[in-house]
């Protein structure tokens, strides 16, 4: 799942940031509202979390800008403004959702997955291998549909999510090599019967067979 942060504070976002990428998270970055606006134009996210003392363009107005010009992408307004009245501008301005700082970061993790859910973006959350699957909003495993790596975390999952593709990979590699193999000897063996029929009955064993019938004649 791709996410944008517009962060004023380089430290909070960078530490947000950070976590969020821990979570397997795409996210990006930028400090100034008028870059919100343009990477929200140009860029796919599934999700935009969005303060609201931007420097260049404040928050609420980002907001309006990106939503009159026919953007669609979920908005999660972060900021320290936690009065009622803030709460609904933000919301009548085309936000999603509003959390307070300071939050609680599984807090923010369900509410972005809420938001990615309520736009569909939960499907193209999915990632297939074969019959390995990987939902980024979970972020569970699942091998044939049975849940995998319940017990592992972190580098412990990625390590073992690694050697469970290959194998995948390998072995689709093997059943593709040995199907053609088994193909190349039927057309073979196919060759060969029509070849050994085409000497039984053609011309030179018809001439053969007559020079049989002559000498046994006389």
């Amino acid at each position: 799942m791709r996410l944008l942060i517009v962060e004023d504070n380089q430290k909070l976002a960078s530490w947000l940031a950070k976590l969020l990428r821990a979570e397997r998270y795409v996210v990006d970055v930028v400090h100034e509202g008028p870059d919100g606006v343009l990477a929200l134009r140009t860029q796919p996210y599934d999700v935009a979390i969005v303060d609201l003392g931007l420097p260049g363009l404040g928050g609420i107005e980002l907001i309006r800008t990106v939503r009159q010009g026919g953007t669609n992408t979920p908005i999660l307004i972060l900021t320290a403004d936690d009065s009622l009245e803030r709460r609904i501008t933000g919301l009548n301005a085309g936000a999603d959702d509003y959390l307070a700082k300071p939050f609680e970061v599984t807090e923010l993790e369900a509410r972005i997955r809420a938001l990615a859910r309520r736009t569909g973006s939960a499907k193209r959350a999915q990632l297939e291998l074969g019959p390995l699957h990987f939902d980024q909003n979970t972020k569970v495993f699942s091998l044939a549909n049975v849940p995998l790596f319940n017990q592992l975390h972190g580098e412990d999952q990625l390590f073992w999510l690694a050697i469970l593709a290959l194998v995948l990979v390998y072995g689709a590699y093997v059943a593709e090599v040995y199907r053609a193999g088994l193909e190349s000897v039927h057309w073979s063996q196919t060759a060969a019967a029509r070849s050994h029929h085409s000497c039984r009955s053609g011309p030179l064993a018809v001439r053969a067979r007559y020079r049989r019938r002559t000498s046994l004649s006389v």
